[in-house]
């Protein structure tokens, strides 16, 4: 998916391994500003990736979002 750079957020995107649920994977990335002011229940899709939900903010107030089911 296409963002404008004007308006594209920092984000981080968290894999867990399916095989070692303790081995996680941190990617970033950017997200569309209305992504980051929806509720923290909101599952979202992210084009041919898989559905996020949020998880936190950071202590940089860097959205975290969760793969929750994987689409590869």
């Amino acid at each position: 998916h296409w963002l404008s750079i004007n308006n594209a957020i920092p984000a981080k995107f968290i894999f867990i391994d399916n095989e070692n649920p303790l081995k996680k994977y941190i990617y970033d990335g950017f997200v569309e500003p209305y992504v980051v002011e929806c509720s923290i229940d909101i599952i979202f899709e992210f084009e041919r990736i898989g559905y996020f939900k949020l998880l936190h903010k950071d202590e940089n107030d860097v959205p975290n979002y969760l793969c929750i089911v994987n689409l590869k």
